[in-house]
């Protein structure tokens, strides 16, 4: 990693988390939002070569594929389709045939899935976790990592079927609005809430970017060390 982005991620770190604990009200909460916003657009221009690019969602392939690999893993959901549904923007499971309460929709093997028990199992993952605190005081953020250290993998990865096929942005979720969007919230309820959870991304994504460039040193392109 290049001294220019790390220096804007500790930047973007640290002003993060000033918005998180030193921003008393709504207008303090906004100018710091405004300039992690100038700070993280800063980064991403930096870290424009080396993003990983992903297809289009709506690419039926991705699905067929994506559904072939369920199968070749023993996942049985002869009653179900996946695929993007256009009115919700979002993947999603459609039924193929009527349903009765409590009938089983589908079932997926635990080799399909990443987990934190297999994690902890692989003595790489250990270490990277007891290396951070984030982490310890944020379990679900391992498995955030692991899907990075996947995606790193690209054709290697035994994933790669179920990882084309996830979102890059959730359009209507907070955290992917912009600075004009979160200002329309204010005298809300979700004001703060909404505001704290990008500046909590932001911070997670510092962290994770700073611990993924040591992990993937040990990290062969094969296969995971947890599955």
């Amino acid at each position: 990693m290049k001294q220019p982005e790390l220096e804007l991620l500790n930047k973007l770190e640290k002003e993060s988390l000033r918005g998180l604990h030193d921003s008393p009200d709504f207008e303090t909460k906004i100018k710091q939002l405004k300039l992690c916003t100038e700070i993280a657009q800063q980064l991403s221009e930096i870290q424009a070569d080396k993003q990983i690019q992903v297809e289009n969602l709506q690419e039926s392939s991705q699905f067929k594929e994506f559904n072939q690999w369920l199968v070749s893993n023993g996942v049985t959901s002869e009653k179900v389709d996946y695929m993007f549904i256009p009115a919700l923007k979002c993947n999603g499971v459609v039924c193929k045939v009527d349903l009765k309460q409590g009938e089983t929709v589908f079932e997926v093997p635990k080799k399909c899935m990443i987990m934190q028990s297999h994690l902890f199992a692989s003595k790489v993952w250990l270490d990277i976790h007891r290396s951070s605190r984030v982490l310890q005081n944020a379990p679900h953020l391992m498995l955030a990592l692991a899907l990075l250290s996947e995606k790193f993998l690209g054709q290697a990865s035994a994933f790669k079927a179920y990882l084309d096929i996830l979102p890059t942005d959730f359009p209507s979720l907070p955290m992917f609005w912009s600075v004009a969007d979160m200002e329309m919230l204010k005298n809300t309820t979700a004001q703060s809430a909404a505001i704290d959870r990008r500046f909590n991304c932001w911070s997670y994504y510092c962290h994770l970017t700073k611990l993924f460039e040591d992990a993937t040193k040990e990290l062969k392109p094969s296969r995971l060390p947890v599955l």
